[in-house]
């Protein structure tokens, strides 16, 4: 980790736009696999407890989140190739 807590490859960028562009992409990518993490948890707690089919939790919610954390983690690792 360099200075600040952020990866190396963030700090090393030379313009501030950059660095600032980086670190605003991985809050992104944090926040959005942060929310899966809380809605699976949600998930296995309301599954567990039998207030919902399990079934239907992850034909309804969890697959689109899938997708979703996808197209978010694909964008940021793409971004940081052109970068």
């Amino acid at each position: 980790m360099a200075a600040g807590g952020w990866p190396t490859f963030i700090s090393n960028v030379g313009s501030p736009v950059a660095v600032r562009r980086e670190k605003t992409r991985s809050l992104l990518a944090y926040g959005v696999l942060s929310g899966i993490g809380v809605i699976t948890l949600g998930i296995v707690i309301s599954a567990t407890l039998g207030r919902a089919p399990l079934d239907t939790l992850l034909a309804g919610i969890f697959t689109p989140l899938i997708g979703i954390a996808g197209t978010v983690i694909g964008f940021y690792f793409a971004s940081e190739k052109n970068a």
